[in-house]
């Protein structure tokens, strides 16, 4: 079986999101599950958020998930190792809300993104939601810095897991029970300092959660609706 990338946006602890989860499990029943506390990190509430999702997935979706700590890039050395051996285990791996760019911060150049990859090559489920999933674009947007610090709004560079589009998720202005991940192409983009985004495509998921392997799904050149 082919390992799988699950994309999901906000609300990915919804009571409406047991049912995608549950069928996202049910193809690594057997396999440890385990959750990425990078995105959130830099919360002063970090082990809150942690505890809560541990228990939305223990009560609501029946899995025991096991947190990864990995706030921030820990150095070579033996906690390192210990989350490295954890992911190179895991089955199912999870990250979630927080802050796009702190956490493109903390995975870029580390073993991390290459453990993850190694999930799916060996079969397994990577599930990355809401901010975590704003980072596997070749831009993504500064949620923080612009809704935070009233930054202007700019690109920064993503990861290298997509060289044309960047995910910018949201919820869907018609029914506020299904997350949506549309995707900004950064036509204008070619440095963290450069254009400010602009809509140049969407991608609609196909149901209340998209999930692709390794063929990504192409942009369409249809505007989005604009938002009331």
């Amino acid at each position: 079986m082919s390992g799988l990338l699950v994309i999901m946006g906000s609300g990915e602890t919804a009571p409406t999101m047991v049912k995608p989860h549950r069928a996202i499990f049910d193809r690594v029943p057997d396999q440890p599950a385990v959750l990425l506390d990078t995105p959130y990190g830099f919360q002063s509430n970090a082990d809150d958020i942690s505890a809560r999702s541990v228990g939305y997935f223990a009560a609501s979706v029946g899995r025991t998930v096991s947190v990864v700590p990995w706030r921030t890039a820990p150095p070579p050395g033996l906690a390192r190792e210990r989350a490295l051996a954890a992911l190179a285990t895991a089955g199912w791996v999870f990250a979630g809300p927080g802050s796009p760019t702190f956490t493109l911060r903390h995975w870029r150049d580390t073993p991390l993104p290459a453990a993850l990859l190694d999930v799916m090559a060996r079969g397994g489920v990577v599930l990355l939601a809401s901010a975590a999933a704003l980072t596997l674009g070749s831009h993504t947007v500064p949620v923080y810095e612009i809704y935070k610090a009233g930054l202007d709004p700019y690109w920064e560079p993503g990861s290298t897991w997509s060289s044309r589009c960047a995910a910018f998720r949201r919820w869907s202005s018609r029914t506020t029970t299904t997350p949506r991940v549309d995707t900004m192409t950064p036509a204008t983009a070619t440095s963290a300092s450069s254009a400010s985004p602009r809509w140049s495509g969407s991608c609609r998921p196909t149901a209340s959660f998209s999930a692709w392997t390794s063929t990504p799904r192409s942009c369409s050149t249809r505007r989005p609706a604009p938002r009331p």
